[in-house]
């Protein structure tokens, strides 16, 4: 992984990472925690997977997962309890998203519940790729 990569570099000049980690492709996790265990500042981006995990379905996976949560509160706290991250990017736009995040505090989600949010990281990176951004 280039996140390891980079921190075997002698005289790096890196000593952040920012990467993407939410609960539907978090395959990064274990590199940034390593990062972060080397004194690196670690920040995660796209915690709310470009919105997806801002609105589900009710009775949805997300929504049942979330237990009641506001759902961008939800995949802030569960980015933000992720071993080794210091700063969550909340990608707010409005007053109230800026304040439930940050209401949110760290959400622990077990490995089943990760498991089941989750998805193909290649599906997530090629659906990702192909979205129409403005």
């Amino acid at each position: 992984m280039v996140i390891d990569e980079a921190r075997t570099i002698h005289r790096s000049p890196f000593s952040v990472v920012q990467a993407t980690w939410n609960l539907r492709e978090g395959t990064v996790g274990p590199a940034l925690a390593r990062a972060h265990d080397d004194g690196w500042v670690v920040v995660v981006k796209e915690a709310l997977a470009n919105g997806e995990l801002a609105e589900a379905d009710p009775g949805g996976e997300v929504a049942v997962a979330a237990a009641g949560l506001p759902l961008d509160a939800f995949a802030l706290g569960a980015a933000r309890a992720q071993p080794g991250v210091d700063i969550v990017l909340s990608g707010a736009s409005t007053q109230a998203q800026l304040e439930r995040g940050v209401a949110s505090g760290s959400v622990h989600v077990n490995e089943e519940t990760r498991r089941r949010l989750a998805v193909d990281p290649e599906m997530y990176w090629r659906q990702r790729s192909a979205r129409a951004w403005r």
